[in-house]
């Protein structure tokens, strides 16, 4: 798996990104199947989201898994998806699978991307 950064991540995990299913039930991840109970709000006649509880569950769920409050590279990795987290259910996770070398390999990927930007 390629590593995640913050600055690219998964549209589900942006708060002013939504996918408006043809009866107006209201998606943030496109991976999961468009049933009612994914269905993260509704979309109100007036053009506004009802956002649901699960909408907020999502916002807060990545920054609560402890592994990542500890992590040093949480900057680069942004806490994963938003989705493992929830569907975690409170049990500690890490899209790295905890191996450092994976780390530290994603970290130097990173810095050469970035310097490679600098360069052009």
């Amino acid at each position: 798996m390629k590593g995640l950064n913050i600055y690219n991540s998964c549209y589900a995990d942006k708060k002013n990104e939504a996918l408006i299913n043809y009866n107006g039930d209201v998606f943030k991840c496109t991976a999961r199947d468009f049933t009612k109970q994914n269905s993260e709000g509704v979309l109100l006649e007036d053009g506004q989201i009802n956002w649901f509880e699960k909408n907020q569950k999502r916002m807060g769920a990545k920054l609560n898994n402890k592994p990542c409050q500890e992590c040093a590279i949480l900057p680069l990795c942004g806490a994963g998806c938003s989705q493992v987290a929830i569907e975690s259910n409170g049990k500690d996770y890490c899209m790295y699978n905890y191996d450092e070398t994976r780390k530290k390999e994603d970290v130097k990927r990173h810095f050469i991307e970035s310097m490679e930007q600098v360069a052009v």
